[in-house]
């Protein structure tokens, strides 16, 4: 790369810069900046399920395909420093620190004999040869330029407002109705005011009665008007916040549903219960600002005027404080986010944990592990509280700044009034209009003040939930066309996760309708990935896989899924009846048929003896259900959508003899309707077998 010159460039590279936000991630930071250097925008914890990051770090390789999936063009290099002064762009080093750590830096160019780093851990710096030369050892990089399908980040704001714009549309009415009604009320707010100048200047000094009576009345009116204004509004409100609530969590939920599998192999739970509530977040803004923030906003610009109008000094103050609340806001502005966005991620972290906790307690019982989870917890969550406590300190001195321009400001109005007031400027009743509208000033500055803070925080939380729903879902179309499969071939298959060694390595076989075929091998072998290959939860790498010696991903996705029946090692069981964990579809017809299939099975004596029978409810993941008696359920799910081919991942490991004898004879019999795969560890089980294919060896026959 060229010797930079001027400070534009410099400066470009200071703008793009971020921090790493964990002590793993200098990768994903590294990355992060290149995006934003190149006028994109992509946050660290998104590049974490595309580059295959976890506690150890990223690999290259993982820097290398999510720097491709977000639009860069990323290339792989060895060289020396010599010729990597001649790139023409950005690269990503892996250096070697001196306590032996291995650390990612983006590399900008050289301006005079400095070589410019972007160092994610430490910020900008300025390296001479020698020094640059002892950490760069592996003389590894990766040269990264800006794609053609590369998006910038005002396409990305573009898109966050379309689709916030698509969830308010329904509600453009009934929003447009309560911004009326808002602008009524913040004009009828100021009656009283304008009233008492009225009352001590012109009703008072005349003793006209009758005057006195017929402006009580009208006053009277208008305030009981604001106040059934403002019923109305609430009214309008809530119904708005129920709507809106259901809809943008409805969708949210089902995006995530649609989401590709590999996006939930590092999801913790509690991070998809913490956008939940994110969502609330963004609702309460959205109610804020089209009710209260609106009439904050008309309040203090009607004051101002009428505060201009009675004498000009007022008003000229309470533009004056305004700024200074408007500069005390806008000068904590970025601490405020990022203070927001720590108690945001900490949250989930915690909850998380809870929820894995809880999930697993027997382990944790059994192996009187207590105190150790239970002080882990508490850990935890004082670095939640920590974060809140934080915040909150900060809040404060905002506020406590605040107030004080506030006292000041209410002071020189109070002040500077009473001087007009003593030199014949303004009247004593319009002094008492400018104290009132002051105060009702004050009010509505401090609402702008809390607006603020619930703003950002709205946004952050919008930033979180968008996170989400931008990741693009698997494509399902519906079909009726008939699909039955006769053969499956696997031919020339590997597959490696993001960023890690093949797991799969040219994996050849066929299986056939009418036999059951065995996959045997070592633990890690790649043999339950294999299957979720064939479910399409993943993408191969090379090879393909053959259903009617067609490429199965010429099927629809939901097509070929209703053919596949899937047992695996972990029968996922939900908080509902036995018969409904079976159908998975609380209908009286699929009751029915369940019911039907495990009698034909021969399951009916091992369900039967269950409290409620059928109807039994199993408890949050089964709980009240054996380890076989859980095998029998995935075995009678995965037979009920009666598909062409059976998948069964370590089927027998929680069986007793007699179940297992059931289970093989509900094999044989079931394998002349469609082709049946079984992933195994027991020999007995894989010698019953037609064929077997041992990924350490090779493919044998009984």
């Amino acid at each position: 790369m060229n010797e930079l010159k001027g400070t534009l460039l410099i400066k470009n590279i200071e703008e793009a810069f971020v921090k790493q936000n964990n002590q793993s991630w200098c990768g994903l930071a590294c990355l992060s900046i290149l995006c934003r250097y190149y006028g994109g925008d992509m946050p660290q914890e998104k590049l974490v399920k595309l580059s295959g990051t976890d506690v150890s770090g990223t690999t290259l390789l993982g820097l290398y395909q999510a720097a491709n999936t977000v639009g860069l063009e990323a290339e792989g290099l060895e060289g020396n420093i010599e010729e990597l002064s001649s790139l023409d762009n950005p690269a990503i080093l892996h250096f070697t620190l001196e306590d032996g750590l291995l650390h990612y830096v983006v590399y900008f160019g050289k301006s005079g004999d400095k070589f410019i780093l972007a160092d994610p851990a430490k910020g900008i710096s300025y390296l001479d040869y020698s020094t640059f030369d002892k950490l760069w050892k592996s003389k590894t990089l990766l040269s990264v330029k800006k794609g053609e399908s590369f998006k910038e980040a005002k396409d990305i704001y573009k898109a966050k407002y379309e689709w916030l714009k698509s969830l308010l549309k329904p509600d453009f009415q009934i929003l447009s109705i309560v911004l009326i009604l808002s602008i009524v009320f913040s004009v009828l707010g100021i009656t009283l005011a304008l009233f008492s100048q009225k009352l001590v200047d012109d009703i008072l000094p005349s003793k006209d009665f009758n005057r006195l009576i017929l402006g009580t009345i009208i006053l009277t009116a208008l305030l009981l008007t604001k106040n059934f204004i403002g019923y109305l509004r609430t009214i309008l409100s809530a119904r708005q916040i129920k709507e809106f609530s259901n809809r943008i969590v409805g969708r949210f939920y089902s995006t995530i549903l649609y989401l590709p599998k590999v996006f939930f192999d590092s999801l913790k739970t509690g991070e998809v219960t913490a956008r939940l509530n994110d969502a609330s977040r963004i609702q309460r803004t959205i109610s804020y600002i089209f009710g209260t923030f609106i009439i904050d906003v008309l309040t203090i610009i009607v004051v101002a005027v009428f505060l201009f109008i009675y004498w000009w000094p007022t008003g000229l103050i309470t533009i004056i404080g305004s700024l200074l609340f408007a500069y005390v806001f806008l000068k904590n502005a970025k601490k405020i986010i990022e203070g927001q966005k720590g108690v945001m991620v900490n949250y989930a972290q915690s909850e998380s944990y809870f929820f894995d906790s809880v999930q697993g307690i027997d382990v944790i019982k059994s192996y009187g592990r207590e105190n150790v989870f239970s002080s882990s917890g508490k850990g935890i969550y004082s670095v939640f509280q920590n974060s809140i406590f934080d915040l909150t300190i900060l809040n404060n001195k905002i506020g406590l700044w605040a107030q004080n321009i506030a006292v000041i400001l209410i002071i020189s109005v109070i002040s500077i009034g009473s001087y007009g007031v003593i030199s014949d400027k303004i009247t004593l009743g319009e002094l008492m209009a400018v104290m009132a509208f002051s105060s009702t000033l004050l009010g509505s500055m401090s609402s702008l003040m809390g607006a603020y803070f619930t703003y950002q925080e709205a946004k952050v939380a919008y930033n979180r939930l968008y996170e989400f729903v931008s990741i693009e879902g698997e494509e399902i179309t519906a079909t009726n066309e008939p699909l039955s499969v006769y053969s499956l071939e696997i031919k020339d298959v590997s597959f490696r996760y993001v960023g890690r060694p093949l797991v799969l390595k040219n994996i050849n076989f066929l299986a056939k309708k009418g036999e059951t075929l065995a996959i045997v091998g070592d633990i890690g072998s790649g043999k339950s990935t294999l299957l979720s290959l064939i479910l399409r939860l993943y993408w191969l790498e090379t090879g393909d896989i053959l259903a009617n010696n067609k490429s199965i991903s010429q099927f629809s996705l939901n097509q070929w899924r209703e053919q596949v029946g899937l047992m695996p090692q972990n029968i996922k069981l939900f908080n509902a009846t036995l018969i409904e964990n079976i159908c998975l579809e609380a209908t009286e017809e699929n009751f029915k048929r369940a019911i039907d299939l495990c009698e034909n099975l021969g399951m009916s004596e091992y369900f039967s003896s269950l409290p409620l029978s059928y109807l039994t409810r199993v408890g949050e993941d089964g709980i009240n259900l054996s380890g076989g008696q859980r095998q029998l359920v995935g075995l009678s799910r995965a037979l009920f959508k009666n598909p062409s081919v059976l998948l069964l991942d370590e089927p027998t490991n929680n069986m007793d003899k007699k179940s297992s004898s059931l289970f093989w004879k509900i094999i044989e019999n079931e394998k002349k309707n469609r082709i049946c795969i079984i992933v195994t560890h027991d020999d007995q089980l894989a010698q019953k077998a037609d064929f077997c294919v041992n990924f350490n060896f090779s493919i044998s026959g009984n």
